[in-house]
């Protein structure tokens, strides 16, 4: 089980990589994001989870409300548990329906030449498309620090709302990315609940031991892929 997970968060360095792999070219310049166009905002997503993404198995994250509500308005029983309320009033969602996202993830700028000169337009290689070269030494940039210039991939969010974090079900869990989920039965997991397992296993792995035990209240954001704005 450890084996299978524990690759979602890495040891990152921030060394510069030059070598023959796959690589993207963006724009120039250092192009910056457009903000006001589409409500266009940043999001981290592990190595695994891009991937899930590139792949077409993720189309939600959860996120933890923050601060943790105390109370809600517009309660509701068809699973609609309604807006959160904390100690100060509303408590909004960082990401809206209708914005876009530019997801960061680890990465490496790589240096390219033509005909003895060093290439002026940026190009980067990542980490989910090369996790293989991990075996040989190579070191990438976490994506916290990942420019807008490097992102390749946008989202655009289609839905969200508010639950408990064991509240998930099966079908969200397969929409969470989760794989291999499986490979779960037969060691005294209920089959019935394979996928939300595997996916308490992921959230473990990423918040911490006993983080699934707290049952905190999350965001629920889906989202689609979508072209850069």
């Amino acid at each position: 089980m450890e084996q299978k997970l524990n690759s979602v968060l890495s040891a990152e360095t921030n060394d510069e990589v030059s070598a023959n792999v796959e690589v993207s070219t963006s724009s120039p310049n250092n192009a910056k994001p457009n903000v006001g166009c589409c409500g266009l905002k940043p999001m981290l997503f592990s190595t695994p989870m891009v991937k899930s993404i590139l792949d077409g198995r993720k189309s939600q994250t959860r996120r933890i409300v923050k601060p943790q509500p105390i109370t809600f308005e517009g309660l509701s029983g068809s699973g609609f548990i309604g807006k959160p309320i904390g100690e100060n009033g509303f408590i909004k969602p960082k990401y809206n329906i209708g914005n876009m996202l530019w997801v960061r993830e680890t990465f490496a700028p790589v240096r390219s030449w033509t005909d003895g000169k060093k290439n002026p337009q940026p190009q980067y290689s990542y980490r989910a498309d090369n996790i293989e070269y991990d075996e040989m030494g190579w070191k990438w940039k976490p994506s916290l620090f990942m420019p807008y210039d490097a992102c390749r991939l946008f989202l655009r969010v289609t839905n969200v709302r508010v639950e408990r974090l064991q509240d998930i079900s099966e079908q969200d869990a397969i929409n969470e990315g989760v794989a291999n989920a499986n490979s779960f039965m037969g060691i005294g997991v209920d089959e019935s609940k394979t996928n939300s397992y595997a996916y308490k296993e992921l959230w473990e792995k990423i918040n911490g031991k006993n983080s699934w035990s707290k049952n905190p209240f999350v965001w629920v954001i889906e989202f689609e892929q979508t072209a850069k704005p």
